[in-house]
């Protein structure tokens, strides 16, 4: 939070470890994900639109994935392409 009350990030999840990941609301930086470290609290860019990010956590999550079904998640950089 800004010292004028506005909010210029929001969390949106978290890890494990209990960090954070942050949804940049500024309009620098707008769309961008943040990682901000439970030891302190720093924040730290990941290089990740919201787009990108969701693109990964699902390949890594997602329902074709994990031992049930015994398949790997998507390729990341193929989500989306219908070549």
């Amino acid at each position: 939070m800004r010292h004028d009350g506005r909010v210029d990030a929001l969390p949106f999840c978290f890890d494990a470890g209990g960090n954070l990941f942050m949804l940049v609301l500024d309009a620098e930086r707008y769309g961008c994900v943040d990682l901000c470290f439970a030891d302190g609290w720093t924040q730290e860019p990941t290089g990740l639109d919201a787009e990108q990010f969701f693109r990964i956590l699902h390949a890594d999550l997602g329902p074709q994935s994990g031992p049930v079904s015994g398949k790997a998640g998507p390729d990341p950089g193929k989500v989306g392409d219908r070549s």
